[in-house]
C-alpha cells in the first residue's frame, strides 16, 4: 500500500467531521434527519480515523505523515502544518473509537431534545467539536496548534451551555475563564520554546540549545497549561460544574477524549522534545 494513502485517509476523516458539521447546519429546521445525518457521517468519519490509525500503527510504523499548505488570507499569513506520527496515530485512535460509540449513542439520546432543543445547532458543534480535537493532535506547529486548541475550547464552551440554563451557563463561564488560563500558560511555554529552540515547529525545535534553567520553565508552564484542561488538581475547578452541565454524549466525550488532548499536549512537549535530549 503506497504512503500516499495515509495521506488521502487523513483528509477524508477532516473533510467527513467538517461535513458533518455543515449538513447539520443546513438540515437545522428538520430535526431527524439533521439528527440522523450528523451521526451518520460522525460515524463514518470515525471509522476512517480507526483506519487511519491502525495502517499508520502497524504498516507505515516508521512514516511520518506531514502535510503542509498556507492561506492566501491578506494580513494572516498562516502555516497550516499537520504531521501524523506515531503518538499523533494512539491519540486519534483514542479520539475515533470514542467518537464512535458516542455517535452511535447519539441517534437515540438525541431525541429527548426534538421540539426543544436546535438538534442540527448540536451536529454542528459536535462534528466541530471532534473535528477540532483531531486537528490539535496533529498540528505540527505551535501557531496552527493554538488556533485549533482555541475552537475546541470554544466549541467545547458552547456545547456545556447547550441547554442554556443558569446551573450550565455558569458551568461554562468557570470552565472558559480557566481554559483561557491554561492556554496563557501554554502560549508561555511555546514562546520559550520558539525563543530558544529555534523553531516552531514541533520536529525541528533545538532541544540541546535550551538551557537547563529555561527548560525548566517550559516544564512548568506546559505542566499548568495542560494541567488545566486536563483536570490535574488543583487546576480541576472547572471539571465538577462542566462535566455534568454538558449534554451526557457530549460529557462522554470530554471526559474520554478531550481530557486526553491535554495529555497529548504534556507527552508531545516533556517527552517528545525536553526529553528527547
Amino acid at each position: 500500500m503506497d504512503e500516499l494513502w495515509l495521506q488521502y485517509i487523513y483528509l477524508a476523516v477532516i473533510a467527513a467531521f467538517a461535513a458533518g458539521a455543515v449538513l447539520s447546519l443546513i438540515l437545522y429546521k428538520t430535526q431527524k434527519l439533521s439528527n440522523y445525518v450528523s451521526n451518520s457521517v460522525s460515524i463514518l468519519a470515525s471509522v476512517l480515523g480507526i483506519t487511519l490509525s491502525v495502517l499508520k500503527l502497524s504498516i507505515f510504523n516508521g512514516y511520518t505523515l506531514k502535510y503542509e499548505t498556507s492561506t492566501n488570507i491578506p494580513l494572516i499569513p498562516l502555516k497550516i502544518s499537520v504531521a501524523v506520527d506515531n503518538l499523533s496515530a494512539f491519540f486519534i485512535l483514542i479520539i475515533s473509537f470514542v467518537s464512535l460509540i458516542v455517535s452511535i449513542y447519539s441517534y437515540g439520546y438525541l431525541k429527548s431534545y426534538y421540539n426543544k432543543h436546535n438538534t442540527g445547532y448540536f451536529g454542528f458543534l459536535q462534528n466541530s467539536f471532534i473535528l477540532s480535537m483531531i486537528l490539535v493532535v496533529t498540528a505540527g506547529q505551535f501557531f496552527f496548534f493554538l488556533i485549533v486548541w482555541e475552537i475546541m475550547s470554544l466549541v467545547s464552551f458552547f456545547l456545556v451551555i447547550f441547554e442554556g440554563g443558569k446551573k450550565e451557563q455558569k458551568a461554562g463561564n468557570t470552565y472558559i475563564i480557566m481554559t483561557h488560563m491554561g492556554t496563557a500558560f501554554i502560549i508561555a511555554a511555546f514562546a520559550l520554546l520558539y525563543k530558544y529552540g529555534g523553531s516552531a515547529d514541533f520536529a525541528l525545535i533545538n532541544a540541546a540549545a535550551i538551557p537547563v534553567n529555561i527548560k525548566n520553565f517550559i516544564f512548568v508552564f506546559t505542566l499548568a497549561g495542560f494541567g488545566t484542561k486536563a483536570g490535574i488538581i488543583p487546576l480541576h475547578v472547572w471539571l465538577p460544574s462542566a462535566h455534568p452541565a454538558a449534554p451526557g454524549n457530549i460529557s462522554a466525550l470530554m471526559s474520554g477524549v478531550m481530557i486526553k488532548t491535554a495529555v497529548y499536549g504534556i507527552v508531545r512537549i516533556v517527552l517528545g522534545i525536553l526529553g528527547g535530549q
